[in-house]
């Protein structure tokens, strides 16, 4: 799944917490958070003296910012609970994200395991292709 395809199909999905999400979609949208948040913090401090030098500029970027870190966050937990469902596991195991550094770790750990092949109890492999199976991680 490409970048593109794994964030449309992402946002297609964001209250969707019933299915399932493969690898690929779970780490694509998740670096793409981490790049956000890595890009608006470079220009922040590249740009802005604290809102200082261009005080209109610099709250119409925070507002821009904050819609999308929340936009993201949502996005990242509905992927996260469908990337476990993935493994046949409980979405309550993403609760592990508010747990800070430690818990972020875990969940990374527990979501990059490969998912169940075939169907469980939250819906069809997402890898499953017409032509046949799919070892889908990044591609």
């Amino acid at each position: 799944m490409t970048p593109v395809k794994a964030n449309l199909s992402a946002f297609r999905n964001i209250f969707r917490f019933n299915s399932r999400a493969p690898r690929s979609e779970f780490w694509w949208v998740t670096a793409t958070l981490f790049g956000g948040v890595v890009l608006a913090t470079i220009i922040d401090m590249a740009v802005f003296d604290e809102g200082r030098t261009y005080p209109a500029i610099y709250t119409v970027a925070t507002i821009m910012f904050i819609v999308f870190y929340a936009t993201y966050i949502l996005v990242t937990i509905s992927v996260t609970i469908r990337r476990l469902h993935d493994m046949d596991m409980s979405g309550w195991f993403a609760l592990l994200f508010f747990l800070g550094g430690l818990g972020f770790i875990i969940l990374a750990i527990i979501c990059s395991r490969q998912g169940t092949f075939g169907p469980n109890r939250f819906g069809p492999d997402p890898t499953y292709k017409e032509d046949g199976w799919e070892a889908d991680i990044f591609g």
